[in-house]
């Protein structure tokens, strides 16, 4: 604008006449300025395109301040993108017809249904990879055979779906971990070769390929049947191969219920302090030198199973954790231990699941397909609210099976047997997962409030927003612990209150249909129950989503559902219980109140230091003094009066992720003792500055 400016400036108005200039030059200016002091309009059209540059300004002004006085602090205008992923198997392209795991032989045909299956429910990803010993038939590489993992890697790059690659496998030639006995010398051998596999499959794919995961479950004796020790090499070799071809590579290994590790009461203690001691381990690698694993990886990626310990997202191991407090809790303790650099690591929850289907000794695992689906939303959503986690697989894509006797057979997104044009059926979780996704498309994470109903019941509240306010999401859903597993318990209900900036909202539903609604005076009155519901209010028509027709704008629950035996043969895909019924009611949005301060606190705030001045992103980190150590039933955090997080029947800590605003801010936190939870103490307020 400036440059246009002083163009018309020199065009318009007047010049001076030449200093040194021929005689004739000079009599012409003067003979043009004879003229001009006549009718000289040059200046009056230089001011009026002037002041037609400054009205132009003020109108850019006042629409970027318009535009970003809706802006949503905390939340980054270029967020890391998030990945929803669902896990394939393409390793079964070389099974027999009959398999004793059950498993079912695929083919190339099976790779490009997965990705069409995958792209018409929004995923992002997809784990999975052809084993080691089905490409490395010989000892001599030359010879491997990568035919299927090429149309696999290709296949996902063609559909714009992010891999990740699955490294797994024995080949024959090699005495490989699920040999107990194997000798130190064998053990040295295996290491180094699937070091040279890794090597030489990050290079031939580093142009498609960034995420890589290290084995499979090291925690089972299925699939890793040596020490910890060899484990850890075999990690910090792959990793150092990877990367020496690849430095953008992305290594990752995962461990088996993580849970166990800070509930030490359960079974399988072990798994959870596995990954801590691999990560700790300080081991060899080809080139000379000794790492500490820690170093070696760059996600961290557990998996997570409540089916197996009848528990629901937001209620965990009967001791009220959420699954998010596992990676709040790992992100607390690596950072404690390694620093705030070294220990800092992203996680994606590469397997979670429920099965749909089974009986015999496996009828107290299974849900309803419709159930399935609102637990896998929910454990995306409580993921999501925390600040580490990047990523959420479902496992897994596809039914592995049909056998009523096999709850193996049914975690799948799909059914085992696709329709007569060769696609995928839908269970009601491929839908759920698309509207999730679609939901969510351009926004982050802002915050969660929890809603406690009763002992067991709580509604949990999830808010996203993008970076400008043009579009804002609220996740709503109850939850009940007293009905973890079977069927959707659409009758317990309770109500929230959601404060809109728009009187007018999209509902959407898990099972993909929409609703307008009105929100009189920016009030929505919403009943819900544990099928969770997305509230949309967008300033862009064309983020709305459409809306599906109904008869009315209330709609009504359907009684309790009852476990029924299930056919596989004459399985077909169904619509959807309504999810939530509507009440717009002009109430006024609680506001929270601030505990007050006790004496003789046993709560304190360990990181940051009080006076601390802050140069971006920290945890947050509250627990129990020395004295009270394993004596605290829940930590509470505050940053500037508001709550920002609930760790529920926390024993020795609470951390929340937190990127501070330019200014002064205040943070206390509140510990409740567990042998009388209406005890609680306050610790005292730490101030920090940015």
């Amino acid at each position: 604008m400036t440059r246009l400016l002083h163009l018309l400036y020199c065009e318009l108005m007047p010049t001076k006449k030449p200093i040194k200039r021929a005689a004739t030059k000079t009599v012409h200016r003067k003979k043009i300025s004879v003229k001009r002091s006549k009718t000289n309009f040059k200046p009056i059209l230089f001011f009026s395109f002037l002041s037609l540059g400054v009205v132009l300004l003020a109108l850019v002004a006042y629409q970027f301040s318009n535009k970003t006085s809706n802006a949503i602090a905390g939340v980054n205008a270029n967020p890391t993108p998030f990945f929803f992923g669902s896990g394939v198997h393409p390793e079964n392209y070389y099974l027999e017809p009959v398999n004793q795991y059950g498993s079912t032989p695929r083919t190339l045909e099976d790779f490009e249904r997965w990705n069409r299956s995958a792209k018409a429910a929004s995923l992002t990803m997809l784990r999975g990879g052809i084993r080691y010993e089905f490409i490395a038939t010989s000892s001599e590489s030359e010879n491997w055979d990568w035919t299927a993992q090429d149309a696999y890697t290709n296949g996902l790059v063609t559909h714009g779906i992010e891999p990740l690659m699955l490294l797994l496998g024995y080949p024959t030639w090699l005495t490989g971990p699920n040999v107990a006995n194997a000798t130190q010398a064998q053990k040295d051998q295996f290491i180094a070769e699937y070091g040279k596999f890794a090597g030489l499959f990050a290079d031939r794919y580093k142009n498609s390929v960034t995420y890589y995961e290290i084995w499979n479950e090291p925690t089972l004796t299925f699939f890793w049947n040596w020490n910890k020790t060899d484990f850890a090499r075999l990690l910090a070799e792959a990793s150092y191969q990877i990367k020496l071809v690849d430095p953008t590579a992305k290594v990752m290994f995962d461990v088996h219920a993580l849970d166990h590790m800070i509930n030490p009461s359960l079974p399988y203690t072990g798994q959870g302090t596995f990954m801590v001691q691999v990560l700790n381990s300080t081991v060899p690698i080809s080139n000379g030198t000794s790492v500490q694993v820690i170093d070696s990886v760059d996600i961290l990626a557990p998996h997570s199973y409540p089916d197996r310990t009848n528990d629901i997202p937001e209620d965990m191991l009967g001791g009220r954790f959420q699954m998010s407090y596992f990676y709040d809790y790992m992100d607390g303790y690596l950072k404690s231990k390694y620093g705030t650099v070294r220990g800092k690591k992203q996680y994606i929850s590469t397997e979670t699941g429920w099965s749909s289907r089974a009986t015999g000794s496996y009828s107290g695992r299974w849900v309803s397909e419709e159930k399935q689906g609102a637990l896998l939303v929910r454990s995306a959503l409580n993921l999501m609210s925390t600040q580490h986690v990047k990523g959420f697989i479902q496992y897994d894509l596809q039914d592995d099976g049909t056998s009523t006797n096999n709850y193996e057979h049914w975690y799948g997104m799909t059914r085992f047997n696709p329709d007569s044009s060769g696609n995928l059926i839908p269970k009601a979780t491929h839908t759920a997962t698309k509207t999730l996704i679609q939901a969510l498309d351009g926004t982050s994470f802002v915050s969660k409030t929890i809603e406690t109903k009763t002992a067991d019941k709580k509604v949990y509240l999830y808010f996203f927003a993008n970076s400008d306010g043009s579009k804002k999401v609220w996740a709503v859903v109850l939850a009940n612990a007293l009905t973890p597993l079977g069927v959707i318990n659409i009758a317990t209900t309770y109500s929230t209150t959601i404060q809109t900036t728009s009187p007018t909202i999209t509902l959407m539903r898990l099972d993909g249909t929409t609703q307008q609604l009105a929100a009189p005076n920016n009030l929505l009155t919403l009943t819900v129950n544990e099928k969770p519901v997305f509230i949309v209010e967008t300033s862009i028509a064309s983020q709305l989503p459409t809306p599906t027709p109904t008869s009315s704008t209330t709609t009504s629950s359907s009684p309790t559902d009852t476990p029924t035996p299930i056919d596989p043969t004459s399985l077909t895909s169904t619509p959807l219980n309504p999810t939530a019924t509507l009440t717009p009611v002009p109430t006024a949005t609680p506001t929270p109140t601030t505990p007050p301060q006790q004496s003789a606190s046993f709560i304190q705030i360990t990181n940051p230091q009080d006076g601390a001045r802050l140069t971006g992103a920290i945890s947050v980190i509250a627990g129990p003094t020395s004295t009270y150590t394993n004596n605290t039933q829940k930590i509470k955090i505050y940053i500037d009066g508001a709550l920002k997080k609930d760790c529920n029947y926390a024993t020795n800590s609470c951390s929340y992720y937190w990127t501070p605003t330019t200014g002064t801010h205040t943070i206390y936190a509140t510990g409740y003792d567990k042998a009388n939870p209406s005890n609680f103490t306050t610790s005292s307020t730490i101030t920090v500055t940015r």
